[in-house]
């Protein structure tokens, strides 16, 4: 699935990317219910905000999106953690 490259996509345009990447990361994450055990989800290093050359960045590096773009792919690796099984293997 691919939607915007920054700086290509009209970062103006704050609707469209909000629903090119939340609509259909959740229309394919739905149609993967049951019928798939992982998915790997790949976003952007613009969720944690500013130029890269700083220090290294992991997982827990805190966000700080700063176009409609990272708030939009930010949002989705929250949708993929809540479609995630839990321990229990609830969702």
């Amino acid at each position: 699935m691919a939607g915007f490259v920054p700086g290509r996509a009209g970062e103006q345009d704050a609707g469209r990317i909000f629903a090119d990447i939340l609509h259909g990361t959740y229309a394919l994450l739905k149609s993967l219910v049951g019928r798939c055990e992982r998915v790997v989800f790949m976003s952007t290093t613009d969720v944690y905000g500013g130029p890269c050359g700083g220090p290294a960045l992991s997982e827990s590096s805190p966000t700080t999106p700063a176009t409609p773009y990272a708030v939009a792919k930010l949002a989705a690796e929250h949708m993929v953690s809540g479609f995630a099984p839990r321990g229990d293997g609830s969702r």
